[in-house]
């Protein structure tokens, strides 16, 4: 075999580790009588060595940020010009005021702070002809949140104290009664006390329309992509099977069915077949590779003029609609009482299904709920405005709790916001 040629050692420097303490040794020696002798100047009785013990001082001070100052720019230059922090609009204003002061070029100044030149003449001719300048006086700041919102946070929070109605929901309630505010802004909002309610009305604004793109699995119109998909509840060891079928645009719930053993092909085709005779027929329906949807599913569908969508194994986010749906209704089927009797399980599913249409608000669609979406009603994010501390009239807030259709675990709240609107003499 060939013979590897030896692989060439830098020619490095390196002290051994008795030389570096030896050294360090010898240095805080050095800088140990030094500040003593400088005390001892700083501390005599003659007013000149005090002076010059004081002008050595701040020398001294002066070499170390310069060395420090080194540092620090050594470091950033070190990066690539893309990766380098930007300059905040205060610092920027603070670099051209040392321009001036120090009597510095662009090109010394752009060297000095790592800079393009370009970069500086930029700021000087923004400086010295914008009207505005927002380079230097950076963005408008967020004015404060209206305590009329904060009130309203805190009172929603007291009246649904459960934890499955969390900050995402409190903000998409608020939204849809037509008041602009963020998920961050409600937990900030809940970390302060409560303060009082309000009692003075304000304006709002115009609405417009989203732009939702085009796909298989992001539909942009109703009742064209269909999804559906099987799970189980258990009470007291028995389980039971629930097959839901809902709307991959609207989010909407077109069947929710229990059956008391594994369902098979027949009731699946009999539940898609109830949903087509009563919305019409969809373009795809997306399924899992359950057993209950192989040929013979696959072919009573297609002469629906239904093409029947599958991906691929073990990929259950390709129907994520479903699995979102599930795993929301499985908090509501944990704190509900099911019965014995398939009848009144189907009851109580027939009102979790009617509740979830018209309540249930959906984050990614503007928070409205799925009978909104399916509808056509409009985004009333783009309707909501925010409340601010020194807005001249603010609204009067009252917010209720109701049970839907007498169960307690589903919450419709009734937020009302009374205005007061201008006469003219």
């Amino acid at each position: 075999m060939p013979k590897r040629s030896p692989v060439r050692k830098e020619n490095v420097l390196t002290w051994p580790r008795n030389v570096r303490q030896a050294v360090d040794a010898i240095a805080v020696a050095l800088n140990s009588v030094f500040m003593l002798v400088r005390s001892r100047a700083a501390d005599s009785a003659s007013p000149i060595v005090r002076a010059f013990a004081e002008r050595d001082h701040i020398a001294w001070d002066r070499e170390l940020l310069r060395r420090e100052a080194d540092l620090l720019r050594t470091r950033i230059a070190g990066l690539p010009p893309q990766s380098r922090p930007h300059y905040r609009p205060e610092s920027r204003l603070a670099i051209l005021q040392l321009m001036r002061l120090r009597h510095w070029t662009t090109e010394r100044t752009a060297e000095k702070f790592l800079l393009h030149q370009n970069t500086v003449r930029k700021w000087l001719k923004e400086f010295n002809l914008s009207p505005s300048a927002p380079l230097f006086t950076g963005a408008a700041p967020f004015n404060k949140l209206s305590e009329a919102a904060q009130w309203l946070v805190h009172e929603i929070r007291a009246l649904c104290p459960e934890p499955e109605f969390g900050t995402r929901q409190i903000a998409a309630r608020i939204v849809r009664a037509g008041i602009k505010l963020s998920r961050s802004s409600v937990q900030r909002i809940l970390r302060k006390p409560k303060p009082p309610k309000p009692n003075k009305p304000a304006n709002a604004a115009e609405a417009t329309e989203p732009v939702i793109p085009h796909h298989i699995l992001n539909p942009q119109k109703p009742n064209r992509t269909w999804h559906l998909d099987l799970a189980t509840i258990e009470f007291f060891f028995v389980r039971f099977y629930v097959a839901a079928l809902l709307d991959g645009y609207s989010r909407k719930l077109l069947g929710l069915s229990v059956y008391c053993d594994a369902p098979t092909t027949a009731n699946m085709l009999s539940l898609v077949r109830s949903a087509i005779r009563k919305f019409g027929a969809p373009r795809f329906l997306v399924t899992d590779h359950g057993s209950q949807f192989r040929s013979r599913f696959r072919q009573a569908v297609k002469r629906k003029g239904v093409a029947h969508v599958q991906g691929r194994v073990r990929c259950c986010q390709f129907n994520g609609r479903c699995e979102r749906f599930i795993r929301t209704f499985r908090i509501w089927q944990r704190v509900t009482l099911f019965a014995w009797r398939l009848p009144s399980i189907q009851r109580k599913l027939d009102v979790y299904r009617d509740w979830y249409n018209r309540e249930r608000s959906i984050h990614g669609l503007g928070h409205r709920t799925p009978d909104e979406i399916w509808n056509g009603v409009p985004d009333p994010i783009h309707a909501a405005v925010p409340l601010r501390e020194n807005d001249p009239v603010k609204p009067a807030l009252s917010v209720e709790r109701r049970h839907f259709r007498g169960d307690p675990n589903l919450i419709q709240l009734d937020i009302q916001i009374v205005r007061s609107v201008k006469r003219s003499a």
